[in-house]
């Protein structure tokens, strides 16, 4: 999902609002000015001048000219994601081990991502699985434990 926060002129405001005043929604945030649901994103205008695009493709409506005049260029941000997983079941093993993760950085998503990473239930080479072990220690902030029933 792509977000991006720019501020454009007031000129460049008025002309996208009217572009796409057909997608114009009212917003119970009393700072959003104009709130626009568009096609797989959302632009949220607010009182202070600053524009903020979110979705799949929001990427698509920054090149629609909304800051083709702006001095300032469209910032793409990265939302942190958490995952956790587990092994064992206290009541038939008398333990259950499990372990979270944090990603921050998009080269991080996009580590894993390279890695094959996903749901455990579909990793099918243990042998993969293990040697990626010593990497993903060293670039993925993580905790683990093991809790015996």
């Amino acid at each position: 999902m792509g977000q991006f926060t720019f501020t454009p002129s007031e000129q460049e405001i008025q002309d996208f609002v009217s572009q796409f005043q057909n997608q114009l929604h009212s917003s119970n945030n009393p700072y959003i000015r104009y709130f626009l649901r568009l096609d797989q994103a959302t632009a949220s205008i607010y009182t202070s001048g600053k524009v903020l695009l979110k979705g799949e493709k929001a990427e698509n409506y920054v090149s629609q000219g909304i800051t083709a005049t702006t001095k300032s260029q469209p910032r793409k941000t990265y939302q942190s994601m958490i995952g956790t997983d587990e092994v064992g079941n206290g009541s038939y093993f008398q333990w259950f081990s499990c372990c979270g993760f944090l990603l921050s950085l998009k080269k991080q998503e996009d580590f894993l991502r390279k890695l094959g990473v996903g749901d455990s239930k579909s990793l099918t080479d243990r042998k993969k699985f293990v040697s990626w072990l010593p990497s993903l220690k060293e670039k993925i902030t993580h905790q683990s434990s093991a809790l015996v029933t």
